[in-house]
């Protein structure tokens, strides 16, 4: 699959649904952007203090599940490298990058200051991803049912993470 897929997008709202229970947070609702072309969605949280940086990783987290599983290819056909990988999701991460650091870091270009992207990406892999990759069957379940009914409340979510 590409990143920027409907599928990806679901699997990467997952992540934030399934991070979020992790820390004993729950999911209000998950919802795809009705327009289709845009391939947007929005997962509304309530967490327990001080969590939102583990939550703000779960997408990431799910996404880099995908990339090591090597699920994800490149736009133009040819095999997804970890350099364009982590370009592109930085790039898609910046809602994520201002819920992890409380505040819009991002440059004229468009681009947050390496440092940044480094502590998010650091921070998901050390301790986000583990969490992701031991309830990734939830992240499926649940990205399968927003992909179908393109938004899932509570009770859905919560259908898949009483393992959690």
């Amino acid at each position: 699959m590409k990143m920027g897929d409907v599928r990806y997008i679901c699997l990467h709202e997952a992540g934030h649904a399934v991070a979020t229970y992790y820390v004993g947070g729950w999911v209000e609702f998950i919802e795809l952007s009705e327009n289709s072309e845009l391939h947007e969605a929005l997962t509304h949280v309530h967490n327990t203090e001080g969590e939102h940086e583990f939550i703000a990783c779960g997408g990431y987290a799910a996404e880099l599940v995908l990339f090591n599983l090597g699920r994800v290819d490149a736009q133009d056909e040819g095999p997804l490298t970890i350099k364009q990988f982590i370009s592109d999701a930085m790039a898609n991460a910046w809602r994520d990058k201002v819920r992890f650091f409380g505040a819009n870091h991002e440059k004229e270009d468009r681009c947050w200051p390496e440092e940044y992207d480094i502590k998010f990406m650091v921070y998901a892999n050390d301790v986000v991803l583990p969490v992701i990759e031991r309830n990734f069957k939830a992240v499926c379940a649940i990205a399968d049912e927003l992909e179908s009914k393109r938004r899932i409340s509570r009770a859905d979510i919560e259908a898949f993470t009483s393992d959690i």
